[in-house]
C-alpha cells in the first residue's frame, strides 16, 4: 500500500405575558420582536408550550451560554472548557427544552448515481464533534447526525492552545487569498489535530446507543487515516461491526474476511473520507501527485474503498480541502465521478502564523462562505452528476439556499452550531419552512428543480428573518 506523510407531556403553561417575561428575562424589544418571529414560524409543533414557552426558554438558556463563554474566553482564553460548559448544558437541558418536529418542506432527494437517497432536511452537521450525546440534541433540534472523522488509534491531538478566536487573533493569521475579507475577525481558528477515541470503540459505542436506530435521519460517518492502508484500516473498523485492525492498539478477536459482517448502521449512513484536514501532518497528502505527475494515492484509496463495499454500496463522500487549487479539484473529482462517488465541498481553510501551538491552524466561520460557493459550482457545472454536499461558512437558512443553488446537494453546519448552539439548526431549519411556503415549494426538491435564475429571484425577494455572522 502507499504512503504518505423535555419534554414535559403534564405541564400546561399558561401564556407568558410581555410584562412579566421582560421582567424575568431582561428581555429588550429587540428580543421580544426576535421571539414574535420565531413564535410565528413555530406553528408545525402540536403543543402549545412549544409555541410560547419553548422559545423564550431557548433565547436565554442560549444567552446564558454566550455570557459564560465570552467569560471565559475573556479571562483565560480557554476555548476548549468554554465548549464543555456549552455540551454540558444542552445535555442537562435536553429532557425540558428539547423537541422539535422537523418541517416536512425541507427534505430532499439526492440522485447518487441512480440510486435515491432521502433525507428528511437537507442540512447536516459537518464532522467536528464525538460526543453522541450532544449530537443527539443536535439532532433533536432537526439536523442530520455526524460523527467526528475517526482514526485507527486513539489520539490525544495537538498540544494546547489550539483554538483561537479570529477578533483576537486576525492580526496574527496569514489568510488565504480567497477568504472572505469583510469576515477576518468573525469565526475560529483551530489546530485541534483529530483528537478521539480509536475506530473500533466509536463502532462498539455506535451500536451500543440509539445513535444508529433513527433510520428516518441521515447520519454521516467520518473517516480519517495517516496512510492508504489507514484508511482502508479504519473504513472496514466501521463497515464491519466484527472487525478488529491488526495495525490497531488492541488486543481482539481476528476474523478472515470471508465472516466479516456488515454494522447494523451501514444501510442508512453515508461515509466521508476526510482527505482535507489542514491541522494533522498528513491531512491532505492522500491528494498529493506522484512523480510521474499522477494521484495514484488518490485512486488507490478510492479502489480500495470501492472493493470493500461492492458494487451495493451505502453513499461515499470524498471531503476535499478548499486550499486546492480548481484545476487540482477538478481533476480529483473525476476520480471521485470514476467511482461513483460524492464529494463535500469543502472544509476549512489552513492559515499560517497564528498564536497556536502548531503555528498553523484551519480557520472557520462566514470567511469560507465565498471559496465554498466557488467550489461549488465549479464542480457542478463541470460535473453534473456528482453528489455535492456543501460545507463552510454555512450559519444561516440563506446560507443553505445559496449551496444548493450553486448546485450543491445538501449542506453541512459546523460554526453556526458552536456559535449559538441552542437557536442556530431550529432557526435555520424553520427558516427554510418559511421560505418555502412563500414560494410554494412543497419541498427543497422543488427549489432545487427551478432554473438558475429563477432560484435566484427567490432568495433575492424572500425577507430572511436570520442575520449572517
Amino acid at each position: 500500500m502507499g504512503s504518505f506523510r423535555n419534554d414535559s407531556n403534564n405541564k400546561k403553561p399558561g401564556r407568558i405575558t410581555e410584562k412579566i417575561r421582560n421582567k424575568a428575562f431582561g428581555l429588550t424589544n429587540k428580543d421580544n420582536r426576535f421571539l414574535e418571529w420565531i413564535y410565528k414560524k413555530q406553528i408545525h409543533k402540536s403543543k402549545t408550550y412549544k409555541k410560547f414557552v419553548l422559545p423564550t426558554q431557548l433565547e436565554i438558556s442560549s444567552r446564558i451560554y454566550r455570557e459564560e463563554r465570552e467569560k471565559l474566553i475573556r479571562e483565560n482564553k480557554n476555548y476548549e472548557r468554554a465548549k464543555e460548559i456549552g455540551d454540558r448544558r444542552l445535555t442537562e437541558t435536553h429532557p425540558l427544552f428539547y423537541d422539535f418536529d422537523i418541517p416536512e418542506n425541507i427534505g430532499t432527494t439526492v440522485n447518487f448515481y441512480d440510486k435515491k437517497i432521502e433525507y428528511k432536511t437537507v442540512l447536516s452537521l459537518a464532522s467536528f464533534e464525538d460526543d453522541l450525546g450532544v449530537i443527539d440534541v443536535w439532532a433533536s433540534e432537526g439536523i442530520n447526525r455526524t460523527l467526528k472523522t475517526a482514526m485507527l488509534n486513539d489520539r490525544p491531538g495537538n498540544d494546547p492552545v489550539r483554538i483561537a478566536d479570529l477578533e483576537k487573533a486576525y492580526n496574527t493569521i496569514e489568510f488565504p487569498e480567497n477568504f472572505d475579507e469583510i469576515y477576518k475577525t468573525h469565526g475560529l481558528i483551530n489546530a485541534m489535530g483529530l483528537p478521539g477515541e480509536a475506530a473500533h470503540k466509536i463502532r462498539e459505542n455506535l451500536s451500543e446507543t440509539e445513535f444508529w436506530k433513527d433510520k428516518d435521519n441521515r447520519m454521516t460517518l467520518s473517516i480519517g487515516g495517516e496512510s492508504i492502508d489507514g484508511y482502508l484500516e479504519v473504513f472496514k473498523t466501521i463497515y464491519y461491526e466484527n472487525y478488529y485492525s491488526p495495525q490497531a492498539k488492541l488486543i481482539g478477536p481476528k476474523l478472515d474476511d470471508a465472516a466479516l459482517k456488515k454494522a447494523q448502521y451501514v444501510d442508512f449512513v453515508d461515509f466521508e473520507l476526510n482527505v482535507s484536514c489542514p491541522n494533522t501532518r498528513t491531512g491532505t497528502a492522500a491528494c498529493d501527485k506522484n512523480l510521474s505527475g499522477k494521484y495514484e494515492n488518490f485512486e488507490e484509496l478510492l479502489l480500495g474503498i470501492r472493493k470493500i463495499t461492492g458494487a451495493d454500496s451505502p453513499p461515499v463522500y470524498i471531503k476535499l480541502s478548499p486550499d486546492f487549487e480548481d484545476g487540482k479539484i477538478l481533476e480529483l473529482v473525476r476520480i471521485i465521478q470514476k467511482y461513483k462517488m460524492g464529494v463535500v465541498l469543502g472544509n476549512t481553510q489552513s492559515a499560517e502564523r497564528s498564536e497556536l501551538s502548531t503555528k498553523t491552524g484551519g480557520l472557520s466561520g462566514p470567511g469560507l462562505n465565498k471559496r465554498m460557493l466557488e467550489l461549488v459550482k465549479l464542480v457542478h457545472e463541470n460535473y453534473e452528476n456528482v453528489p455535492i454536499k456543501a460545507c463552510g461558512g454555512i450559519s444561516t437558512a440563506y446560507d443553505v439556499l445559496t449551496a444548493l443553488n450553486a448546485g450543491a446537494d445538501t449542506a453541512q453546519m459546523a460554526y453556526g452550531v458552536i456559535e449559538d448552539p441552542y437557536q442556530s439548526i431550529a432557526m435555520t431549519n424553520l427558516e427554510l419552512s418559511s421560505f418555502c411556503k412563500k414560494n410554494d415549494c412543497s419541498s427543497l426538491d422543488d427549489f432545487r428543480s427551478k432554473s438558475y435564475n429563477e432560484r435566484t429571484e427567490m432568495i433575492n425577494k424572500y425577507s430572511f428573518s436570520q442575520n449572517n455572522w
